[in-house]
């Protein structure tokens, strides 16, 4: 996909009659928003691109026209490949319809072939899972059961482009399971895929590059790790959301037991921080966890976890510590988050807080953590170099 200048402004009425008033009087009567400004990318075949940044950002009327929903008020697209998205919840579907009809007419407006479609309904129906409700009405089925056909039609019909918007988010967890599955699969499989969502670490582990949208237009554009920290910065900067330490359990098999801070509090500056974790679950259940250190205001120091050791995930109900020897941090508050993550390590599935981690202060220094050093300080003569010498440790 090659896009150079290409743009969307919308135009914005006060009222319903002024359409008719501007046509009429060939007067101007409305205001023009630009909900995407201007810009060039270019979306190599086999590449996963991300897209962040907050509601309003531009990022479904990019995906719109990369889909070609909509058209673009300025500039040139080059698409190679047959593109499929799935964006809002229920385009391209017919309320009166049944599943089964609704997958012919959506098809029908891609220009897609009926012998083609027809040997996929298997398939479609399959990973759906909505069963005998394939041939109801679809304003009878739920949000999920919607979302469900939707992207079993998408995957099934094998696009080589795949737009995903932030409709997975209405998902639950199984569902999201199933659908980075299939997404995994169309990455090996050499595909592209443009993927929005605001989750960081499915961004950081399945995109290749994040292009970042604020206010319609583009803020960033470079690896995952980059762009998402930067992201993650101002975020936190706007926002002052409570965090909650009894962890989302709706819907999971995997469930945080205990999660305990053992080192006694407050602690000393290069004391072990050891903590004692337990999950309960079905024995056949995979899942990774890992254990975030951050600064009080959320901001992460480090993290450690079973996908990042390239570890096996763990299977059936386990408990462990782990222990952070001789930390060398500051005095400050400190907080630590245990995450289970599904076997992929895409999907969280369970959080556990531990906050008020306190480590006394021990002198005036600043910072975050102590860092061994070499200082040597000496008179010298203006405009002379001072002559090297052998540093001495922490002078």
């Amino acid at each position: 996909m090659r896009l150079r200048g290409v743009g969307k402004t919308y135009a914005v009425y006060a009222q319903p009659v002024d359409r008719l008033l501007e046509l009429v009087s060939r007067r101007k009567r409305h205001q023009e928003f630009t909900a995407l400004a201007p810009l060039d990318l270019d979306v190599y075949t086999g590449e996963s691109l991300g897209i962040v940044g907050s509601n309003g950002a531009g990022k479904s009327t990019l995906m719109h026209l990369l889909v070609g929903s909509h058209q673009p008020s300025s500039g040139e697209m080059e698409i190679h490949g047959t593109v499929l998205g799935l964006l809002e919840l229920g385009v391209g579907f017919h309320p009166e319809f049944s599943g089964l009809q609704n997958i012919f007419f959506y098809a029908d407006t891609l220009g897609l072939d009926r012998r083609f479609v027809r040997a996929r309904i298997p398939e479609i129906i399959a990973f759906s899972e909505i069963g005998g409700f394939i041939d109801q009405p679809l304003r009878t089925y739920s949000t999920g059961m919607k979302v469900r056909l939707a992207f079993a039609l998408v995957a099934s019909l094998d696009p080589d482009i795949l737009i995903v918007d932030e409709a997975l988010a209405v998902g639950d967890l199984h569902f999201q399971k199933k659908c980075i599955d299939r997404m995994t699969a169309f990455r090996r499989a050499n595909k592209t895929i443009v993927f929005c969502s605001h989750s960081r670490y499915q961004i950081e582990q399945f995109c290749d590059r994040v292009l970042w949208l604020d206010q319609g237009r583009v803020r960033m554009l470079g690896t995952p790790a980059d762009v998402m920290a930067r992201y993650e910065a101002e975020q936190l900067a706007l926002s002052d959301d409570d965090r909650l330490g009894t962890g989302n359990r709706a819907q999971t098999r995997v469930r945080i037991d205990e999660f305990t801070l053992l080192t006694p509090q407050p602690m000393s500056e290069g004391d072990d921080l050891v903590v004692r974790w337990s999950t309960d679950t079905d024995p056949d259940v995979r899942y990774h966890v890992s254990v975030s250190l951050k600064l009080d205001s959320g901001r992460g120091l480090a993290v450690v976890g079973t996908q990042f050791r390239g570890d096996a995930p763990c299977q059936g109900p386990q408990q462990g510590t782990l222990a952070f020897p001789s930390v060398p941090l500051l005095g400050g508050i400190y907080s630590l988050q245990l995450r289970v993550w599904d076997d992929e390590a895409l999907i969280e599935i369970d959080e556990r807080y531990i906050d008020n981690v306190v480590v006394r202060r021990s002198d005036a220094q600043l910072g975050i953590m102590r860092l061994p050093y070499h200082w040597r300080v000496e008179p010298g003569k203006s405009g002379a170099p001072v002559p090297p010498a052998a540093p001495s440790p922490n002078e």
